[in-house]
């Protein structure tokens, strides 16, 4: 018995000498509710403004029937390598970006590709980046700015977009570096060059201004390799949720008057006054400068709408009650997105992003169960909306 004693006493002191660890306890279990709600609402809310999140964003008001369309438009390019060309010689300056969703017409961007006399140092403070009117292009979502079936679109408000950049360059010659801004603010105007019969722009304060901005952000080629994107964020509430005549395309001009400081109408070379154009989503602005190698990019920009149409179509009669939440709610997912404007966000497969958000989510938080009900029904979201609305709203 002795020697079992004595057995037992070891075993004891060997516990205590190496004690099991104990099993980490989660620390959200002490956590207060309203905490932990916030959390989540924090996870959840900046991809709700994704235009690939299929429920539509809704309204702080019932704003009768329209239909809600989600598409995009998808082009390559490819950026030179900086060494001159023609005569006399010029080199490829940066290529300029300019990304919104107006509202009021399918032409969602304009990419332009700018050139430097010889002489001029690239990025020097005299150089003028000269964009021809052949280096312009327009980005157009097909299936509003062409005549279908219905017709087209009486009228449209802007919902969401989203800009995604990828290099598709071998990985041996990848590389130059690429200046973005997601910013509330419009970019100063062009200045005019060329003739009446070829007008030509000069870039010189777009691209300076894009690079000075406090909040833009420079990366490198290589950081573009994977599918990332910009979510655009609301700058003026009226604007967004105004119905606007619907203008299937524009031109380049009337295109930058939404994005461009022109608060006093300016006289392009035509003759022709031109004043700013209203805008209710901020401006994404990509600056794409040169390297020794060519670089090969893909841009995709996804737009959401809600569009109306003419009363005989089948688009016409298709349209449903937009949905409505309370403002608190609605405020608290443009604050998390306007925060989180210059942050380049990872795009997922085609309609994954309600599945994110709904795994991310307990189906038994208050703020799970409204996120997860709007991914799954608009109009069933708005409901739980309402009923969520004070619990959600002290999380502002």
């Amino acid at each position: 018995m002795a020697r079992a004693a004595m057995r037992r006493t070891y075993q004891e002191q060997k516990v205590k000498a190496n004690p099991v660890p104990k099993a980490r306890t989660k620390p959200t279990a002490n956590v207060p509710r309203a905490r932990q709600l916030q959390r989540q609402a924090s996870r959840v809310v900046p991809n709700y403004m994704d235009p690939m999140c299929k429920a539509p964003m809704p309204a702080s008001l019932s704003d009768g029937k329209a239909l809600a369309h989600t598409s995009l438009v998808s082009v390559d390019f490819k950026l030179p390598k900086y060494e001159a060309t023609g005569t006399p010689s010029r080199f490829p300056g940066p290529s300029v970006l300019l990304v919104t969703n107006t509202g009021g017409t399918a032409t969602v961007g304009v990419l332009v590709h700018t050139s430097v006399v010889e002489g001029q140092q690239l990025g020097g403070e005299s150089a003028q980046y000269l964009a021809l009117g052949t280096k312009q292009q327009l980005f157009n979502i097909p299936t509003l700015s062409t005549e279908g079936a219905g017709g087209h679109p009486t009228s449209g408000r802007a919902m969401k977009f989203g800009v995604s950049v990828v290099n598709n360059t071998n990985a041996l010659k990848r590389g130059g570096r690429v200046t973005y801004l997601n910013t509330f603010q419009r970019l100063p105007d062009l200045i005019a060059g060329g003739t009446t019969e070829a007008p030509n722009y000069y870039w010189d304060r777009v691209i300076s201004a894009v690079k000075a901005a406090p909040d833009r952000r420079r990366i490198n080629g290589d950081n573009l390799v994977t599918p990332k994107q910009l979510i655009g964020a609301v700058v003026d509430n009226v604007r967004y949720h105004e119905f606007n005549r619907w203008k299937p395309t524009e031109t380049m001009l009337e295109f930058v008057d939404h994005v461009l400081d022109r608060e006093q109408p300016a006289t392009t070379v035509t003759g022709v006054a031109v004043g700013s154009s209203a805008r209710s989503m901020t401006t994404v602005a990509y600056v794409f400068e040169p390297t020794d190698d060519a670089q090969d990019y893909s841009i995709t920009i996804r737009a959401a709408y809600y569009t109306r149409w003419p009363l005989t179509s089948v688009p016409g009669q298709s349209m449903s009650p937009i949905p409505t939440a309370s403002h608190g709610i609605l405020n608290a997912v443009h604050e998390h997105v306007a925060n989180k404007a210059g942050e380049l966000v990872s795009v997922m497969a085609e309609g994954a992003t309600g599945a994110a958000i709904a795994e991310q989510v307990p189906a038994a938080a208050a703020a799970g169960e409204l996120w997860n009900r709007l991914v799954a029904s608009a109009k069933a979201g708005a409901t739980a909306a309402e009923a969520a609305a004070p619990e959600v709203a002290a999380l502002a």
